[in-house]
């Protein structure tokens, strides 16, 4: 299992100052990450990171996947309210879940049709409760294994979108992961949760001493061979723009980005 951590300039700094270490970058689809990663001595890969109803350039990402040999194109199951206005937030009518799946395979077939449906992964995304923008039924473990069956997908885990997800269904977060296609696991996201100023959960922060053994935990379930064993689990704190730039300290990067390597490859030297 390779590490990568989200491109930021304090990130490539840090790699330019042998502050820190990992296999490759991570980068959405912005010109700036790509072009800033391409700056390093590392490779980097291509997190495109749609939204199943978001359409997007297919031309663009096939180019950009292939000049960065990323095995996998990810898509992330994000319904939401605005996407359903007959659906009620917490809903969990059969009808609806059917509606939403039906719409959600739709939008998934161009994405498989050009890549093969072996390289197409969804990502879990954060149900936030009823004053959110996404629906329950998008986080429903029901409907993510019923995405991947149907659609021959992977799946993309990321920990900390299923942590704030498990709290406000009222799930405990553990049982929430084993629950989710864990049989089908292909990469993994890790980043810390805590709580803004007005108590909301938000996630992409530093790892706190529960991340950490949360995150120890599921590298036991790969290795004990429970889930099936990603390509790939990356850091993804730091960034650029307003909405990452204040959480891309040099300070954490260091501590964080040394400390997942190292408990990544211990658990596969276990």
């Amino acid at each position: 299992m390779q590490v990568a951590v989200n491109y930021s300039p304090e990130a490539a700094g840090l790699l330019r100052a042998d502050a820190i270490s990992f296999d490759r970058w991570k980068c959405s689809l912005w010109p700036e990450l790509v072009s800033g990663a391409r700056g390093t001595r590392l490779p980097l890969y291509l997190h495109a990171g749609s939204g199943t109803g978001a359409g997007g350039d297919l031309d663009q990402i096939a180019a950009l996947v292939a000049d960065t040999a990323t095995p996998y194109v990810n898509l992330h199951l994000a319904p939401r309210r605005t996407d359903y206005p007959g659906i009620p937030v917490g809903s969990s009518n059969p009808v609806h879940l059917d509606e939403i799946l039906e719409k959600t395979g739709r939008d998934i077939v161009p994405v498989s049709d050009r890549f093969g449906p072996d390289r197409v992964i969804v990502e879990n995304l954060p149900y936030r409760g009823p004053d959110g923008v996404r629906l329950r039924l998008g986080a429903e473990p029901v409907f993510v294994h019923r995405v991947c069956k149907e659609g021959g997908c992977g799946f993309l885990l990321d920990i900390a979108h299923a942590r704030t997800a498990a709290y406000h269904l009222g799930l405990d977060h553990r049982e929430y992961l084993s629950s989710l296609p864990v049989h089908r696991l292909r990469e993994l996201h890790v980043s810390g949760v805590d709580r803004d100023e007005n108590g909301r959960l938000r996630e992409h922060m530093p790892l706190s001493e529960d991340d950490w053994d949360l995150l120890a935990w599921c590298l036991g379930e790969i290795r004990r061979g429970h889930w099936a064993r990603p390509w790939i689990e990356s850091l993804e704190y730091g960034g650029i723009g307003p909405l990452m730039e204040w959480r891309s300290q040099a300070s954490v990067l260091t501590k964080q980005g040394f400390r997942l390597l190292g408990i990544v490859r211990s658990a596969q030297a276990a």
